[in-house]
């Protein structure tokens, strides 16, 4: 990940706006038009280029209001929202992944984790 400092200007109307360097754009292959996402990290922001699909999701009217209620009381958008809850089930279910197949491994099946390997690491320290 590269670091660059952009400096905040004012556009016509007084607000607020980032110019990128054209070098900039071409290098991350960005254009006019891209949908950005920014995101605090650390002392700057992250900003990172997003494709947007659309996706359809069966709500009642019930649920949506819940839902765009939970958004709001986070400061999300209920498209953040929902992508961020499906990005949590989805490491989840990595995590999940991953446990189930250091539980699938036979004992002693990498370097480094056999009785004698871990004998060996042990006597020669």
């Amino acid at each position: 990940m590269s670091t660059h400092k952009i400096e905040i200007q004012e556009n016509d109307h007084g607000e607020p706006c980032i110019i990128f360097p054209p070098e900039l754009l071409n290098a991350l292959k960005w254009s006019e038009g891209d949908t950005l996402r920014f995101k605090e990290h650390g002392d700057g922001i992250m900003i990172r280029k997003i494709n947007l699909k659309s996706v359809e999701l069966d709500f009642t009217d019930e649920e949506l209001y819940k839902y765009m209620q939970m958004a709001h009381e986070k400061g999300q958008s209920l498209d953040e929202f929902i992508e961020d809850a499906i990005t949590g089930v989805i490491e989840e279910v990595k995590e999940f992944q991953d446990v189930q197949n250091l539980c699938d491994r036979p004992v002693g099946s990498e370097k480094g984790t056999s009785t004698d390997d871990l004998l060996e690491d042990t006597i020669t320290r």
